[in-house]
């Protein structure tokens, strides 16, 4: 998506030029490199473990998108799966860039929790193939990104009020990348599902007129047939030639046979 390369390269010119910045065999004292960039704050635990789940996050995205390219069968699920690994792995090269730049360890419990879950995700998708991958992959997009859209957004808010604006950068465009991806995902998802019920309808409606119209001339032809009535053969006429049963049969009452 266009935000989510937009979003990419700046994350990266913030990147590069806070490691100008950094001091080369200084890594050890990170944590209070911030102070460069306008903030002497220690990351909270929240906001570190936030940052750990985004990073298992986008493991996961790559990981479920390499099975996308190679498993669906749908040509606009396969583009989809393939935006999804080029773009978040992307992201997570300039996570971990940023998370090293400030000394956060991004593989803490959080993450390790995080991508168990995942795997349980994937692991589902493997028994799949087909129309039936694609589409409960794409299920899996939209829900994961309506989730994380969520998440990183709160994740924002904390390093601004953590004051810590370069990773408050970068989280804000991950968060535009995110919508855009879950519009995409959406639209996907949209398109599946309407390309089903086009060829489900395609199948149903000229067998199911037919029956429809079969039905009501036989079973007026029947009403309007009482031996010895006076409308017996004009209600029989009327019910074979008038789209509706019961409209033939009450217009013959009126014409008059002998009794």
């Amino acid at each position: 998506m266009g935000a989510g390369s937009a979003g990419g390269s700046a994350g990266a010119s913030d990147a590069g030029s806070s490691a100008t910045g950094a001091t080369p065999g200084a890594t050890g004292s990170t944590g209070t490199g911030s102070a460069a960039h306008g903030s002497s704050k220690k990351m909270s635990k929240t906001l570190e473990d936030g940052l750990q789940k985004l990073h298992a996050a986008n493991l996961s995205e790559v990981q479920m998108g390499e099975m996308g390219v190679q498993h669906a069968q749908n040509e606009q699920v396969k583009q989809f799966a393939q935006q999804m690994v080029d773009d978040h792995r992307k992201a997570d090269e300039q996570l971990t860039q940023t998370a090293q730049q400030m000394g956060v360890d991004l593989n803490g419990s959080a993450f390790q929790k995080e991508q168990t879950k995942a795997q349980k995700q994937t692991d589902k998708l493997t028994s799949k193939t087909g129309a039936a991958f694609d589409k409960a992959y794409m299920a899996v997009m939209v829900e994961d990104h309506r989730k994380d859209t969520r998440e990183v957004a709160t994740l924002a808010k904390q390093a601004r009020q953590g004051q810590h604006q370069e990773l408050a950068s970068f989280l804000e465009q991950t968060h535009g990348t995110l919508q855009g991806h879950l519009k995409a995902a959406q639209q996907t998802q949209k398109a599946l599902g309407a390309g089903r019920q086009a060829r489900k309808a395609h199948g149903s409606s000229g067998a199911g007129s037919m029956g429809t119209g079969s039905g009501s001339g036989g079973s007026s032809g029947s009403t309007g047939g009482n031996p010895g009535s006076s409308d017996t053969g004009s209600g029989g006429a009327a019910g074979s030639g008038s789209p509706s049963g019961g409209a033939g049969s009450g217009s013959g009452t009126g014409g008059g046979g002998t009794h």
